[in-house]
């Protein structure tokens, strides 16, 4: 049996991006229109044990705590990466050294 490629993050976002616009008869520039762009910070965190962090109490609480920070303005993502040994801490925010704060304070729980 061969094995079939699955399609990446980027072209499943792109399809659900076309059928939105498909599906709401109005354009891409419209619908983006009202996406608040806000400071992303991405940190990639070693010498974690990534098998543990499903369990990881204390650092589920650490982000439920900043996501609550957030009150709707932003977002929160920590993960493992799929491709290198680490577990990356993404979180937006309304400024760049409120996105920053947030994401060595989790940086610094997982370690």
């Amino acid at each position: 049996m061969t094995a079939r490629p699955s399609p990446g993050d980027g072209v499943l976002t792109g399809l659900a991006v076309a059928d939105l616009v498909a599906r709401s008869g109005r354009s891409l520039a419209d619908l983006a229109g009202v996406r608040e762009r806000l400071p992303q910070v991405l940190l990639n965190v070693a010498g974690v044990d990534r098998a543990r962090l499903d369990g990881a109490a204390a650092v589920w609480g650490a982000v439920a705590q900043v996501e609550a920070g957030r009150a709707g303005r932003g977002r929160v993502l920590l993960r493992p990466s799929g491709t290198a040994p680490v577990v990356r801490v993404m979180v937006e925010a309304p400024t760049a050294e409120a996105s920053r704060a947030a994401a060595e304070q989790l940086a610094a729980e997982e370690r």
